[in-house]
C-alpha cells in the first residue's frame, strides 16, 4: 500500500501534488478548529494578519497563508483554477518555473497586503488566506507569454489574452466597489505574472536565480523551457513509418533540432502551435 501511494505521488506533476497537499491541509485545519476552537484556531495560527504587530508575532504566516483554506467552496474553486491553469502552464514550462511563479505571486501579494494595512489603517482588519494570488500569477504568466494562443472552453474557443483580461477586470471591479484583501492579492499576483512574462518575451528570464529552478539546461542558455524536447525513445527512421507518419515525425524532429540549436524562441508561431498540439511528450 505504501509503495502504491509513493508511486502515485511520484507520477503527479506539480499541480497534482499541490492539490493533494491543499486537501490534506484543509482537513488538518478542520481538525484544529474542531479541537481547539477560537482559542487556537487555524486562521489565528496560519493566516496572514493585516496588522503589523500581529504579523511580527507570527512572521511564519507569510509562508503559510497560501496553503490554508477554511471554507470548502474556497478550496474547491482554487483546485479548479489550479487544474485549469497548470494543464497549459506545464505543457509549456518546467515544474521548477511553476513553483517559482507561484511563490513569487504568493509572497509578493502577502507583502503588499501587509503594506496596505499601513497605507489604509482604517481597513487594517482581517486575514489573508488561500492560494489564489499564486494561481493568478500562473494564469497571467501564461496569458501574457502566449496571448494569441486559443484554448477550448465549454462555450467555444477563446484566446488566452481575453481570459487573462477578464479575470483582471473582475478583480478590478470588485476592488473598486470594496477594498478587499483578496482582490488586492489577486491583482498583485496578476502583476507579478505579467512582469515575469514580459521579461521572458524580451529574453530576460527572472527565474534564473531561483534555487528551485532545477531543470535549467547548461548546454542551451537560450532555452527557457524544461528540457523535454525529445521523444520518449530513439527517433524512428522513416522506413518504419507510413508516408503520413514519416512526414509528421520529420516535422517534429526538425522543430526539436531547431530548439536544440537556437532555443524555443527561435520557432515561428506556427511551429510553436504545432509542437504544443503534440502534447507533453514533445512540449
Amino acid at each position: 500500500m505504501k509503495q502504491q501511494v509513493q508511486r502515485f505521488w511520484l507520477q503527479l506533476d506539480s499541480s497534482g501534488r499541490m492539490m493533494g497537499v491543499l486537501v490534506i491541509i484543509f482537513f488538518m485545519v478542520q481538525v484544529q478548529n474542531l479541537v481547539f476552537g477560537e482559542t487556537y484556531s487555524a486562521v489565528d495560527t496560519w493566516a496572514l494578519p493585516k496588522q503589523w504587530n500581529e504579523f511580527l508575532s507570527r512572521p511564519w504566516t507569510l509562508l503559510t497563508f497560501g496553503w490554508v483554506h477554511v471554507q470548502p467552496l474556497h478550496l474547491l474553486s482554487n483546485l479548479i483554477f489550479i487544474a485549469g491553469a497548470s494543464r497549459l502552464f506545464l505543457h509549456l514550462f518546467s515544474s521548477a518555473r511553476w513553483w517559482h511563479i507561484w511563490w513569487a505571486g504568493t509572497l509578493t501579494s502577502g507583502i503588499s497586503y501587509l503594506l496596505a494595512g499601513i497605507v489604509f489603517p482604517q481597513i487594517a482588519i482581517g486575514y489573508l488566506i488561500g492560494a489564489s494570488a499564486g494561481i493568478m500569477a500562473l494564469i497571467i504568466y501564461v496569458c501574457a507569454y502566449q496571448p494569441e494562443l486559443p484554448v477550448h472552453l465549454f462555450f467555444g474557443q477563446i484566446k488566452l489574452k481575453y481570459i487573462g483580461a477578464a479575470l483582471v477586470m473582475i478583480d478590478l471591479f470588485s476592488l473598486w466597489s470594496n477594498i478587499s484583501g483578496a482582490q488586492l492579492a489577486h491583482l498583485v499576483g496578476a502583476l507579478v505574472g505579467l512582469i515575469y512574462a514580459i521579461n521572458l518575451r524580451q529574453g530576460r528570464d527572472l527565474t534564473q536565480w531561483s534555487l528551485i529552478h532545477w531543470n535549467r539546461t547548461s548546454s542551451n542558455k537560450k532555452s527557457h523551457l524544461k528540457k523535454v524536447y525529445q521523444s520518449k525513445g530513439p527517433k524512428k527512421s522513416t522506413g518504419e513509418l507510413s508516408g503520413v507518419q514519416a512526414a509528421h515525425q520529420r516535422k517534429i524532429d526538425a522543430i526539436l533540432d531547431k530548439i536544440s540549436a537556437s532555443g524555443y524562441d527561435s520557432l515561428t508561431q506556427e511551429e510553436k502551435d504545432f509542437l504544443f498540439q503534440q502534447g507533453p511528450d514533445h512540449v
